[in-house]
């Protein structure tokens, strides 16, 4: 294969002295799983096998493997790259778990594009032990960057100075990270992608003059909405098939889009739709440091209601009281939960995202 040599930490490894460290990683009981988890790729990348077996994180459903092929993850790889227009020697930041995509496309990235991979412990506060030196590339979800920016000391908060470019996927970016990038030095983009095809097929940046709500696909990448308003995707990375998705969403022209939600959370109740991701827009600016969620419940009278979900301790009669009132202001009628209800820990994927259908899963009986 013809990306079989990579740079970790400024030291440039070829096939055989990389065979050879993933063979002292990898039996070696000192090796931390993080780690581990990067040389057990790196070794998969090496073998003769034209096909990786990829794990979806099951955050809308039940995890799942898929078989791609190496060469699709170079086609992702090169795009990505053209894009950001990412030049050979530049350090690349590895902070995701390698067991899932995502992290597996930056090690593929630093093989395909020559990019200096910089690994570090996949934590919530990732630059902790991130060495000195200006980071050119770098991918977190939204747990980490908001961590950083609210959850850390200045010390470490100042090394998000030393990224040039930052992209963020795998959850959802609430109102108030949004505010919060708008502040800081790096270039920061949503991403928009799935396991499926292979990382991103669209970003939309966050901060800086073109700062926007629009997501714009990358070079080669064809969209459509079907029937149900869901976007189609065509990509060059993901084969020849168009792949569905459950992502609603508007068109803005043939090659961007605009997120509303998921079609599987969409709530019916008493014949009117509500999209939960858009409710829980709307609740962001009410309620403050907490997890929560929108879905529907099965109901008698209205077919389904709708529910609020909410991380942590129950709210005083007095908070709840308040709460109702302001919910009043800001929802329409058929947006207001008729249910609030409490759980002390989400479920989550490995990636840090609520397991919703689990939560619902678990919870719901007990409190009906």
């Amino acid at each position: 294969m013809k990306y079989d040599s990579l740079t970790i930490n400024g030291r440039r490894f070829n096939r055989l002295d990389l065979l050879e460290r993933c063979s002292e990683k990898l039996s070696g009981d000192a090796t931390p799983e993080w780690e581990r988890s990067i040389y057990s790729f790196i070794a998969t990348w090496l073998d003769d096998s034209e096909k990786i077996d990829l794990r979806t994180s099951g955050s809308t459903g039940k995890p799942k493997t898929i078989s791609v092929f190496k060469k699709q993850m170079v086609q992702s790889a090169v795009m990505t790259g053209r894009y950001f227009r990412l030049r050979q020697g530049q350090r690349a930041l590895l902070c995701l778990p390698a067991e899932y995509v995502a992290g597996k496309m930056m090690i593929v990235r630093a093989f395909v594009l020559g990019l200096d991979l910089v690994p570090v412990r996949p934590a919530s506060n990732p630059l902790v032990d991130v060495p000195e030196g200006v980071i050119d590339f770098a991918a977190m979800i939204p747990l980490q960057l908001h961590t950083l920016l609210f959850e850390t000391d200045q010390q470490i908060r100042d090394r998000l100075d030393r990224i040039n470019t930052l992209i963020i996927g795998g959850g959802e970016i609430n109102q108030k990270l949004t505010m919060a990038v708008k502040a800081i030095k790096p270039r920061v983009y949503a991403t928009f992608g799935m396991t499926e095809t292979l990382s991103h097929i669209a970003l939309r940046p966050l901060n800086g003059p073109g700062a926007s709500s629009v997501y714009r696909v990358l070079e080669g990448v064809r969209i459509r909405r079907d029937r149900r308003g869901c976007l189609v995707v065509q990509a060059p990375q993901a084969g020849e098939e168009e792949l569905v998705t459950n992502d609603l969403v508007n068109l803005v022209s043939e090659d961007s889009f605009e997120w509303l939600g998921r079609v599987d959370h969409v709530i019916v109740t008493g014949g009117i739709k509500v999209i939960p991701e858009q409710v829980e827009r709307k609740l962001e600016n009410v309620i403050h440091g907490r997890r929560f969620f929108i879905c529907g419940l099965p109901d008698e009278k209205l077919g389904n209601r709708v529910v609020l979900y909410v991380e942590g301790r129950e709210w005083t009669q007095e908070e709840t009281d308040r709460m109702r009132s302001q919910l009043k202001s800001i929802l329409k009628p058929a947006e207001r939960p008729k249910d609030i209800r409490f759980v002390e820990k989400f479920p989550e994927t490995g990636s840090g995202k609520i397991r919703r259908a689990e939560t619902i899963r678990r919870y719901s009986s007990r409190q009906e």
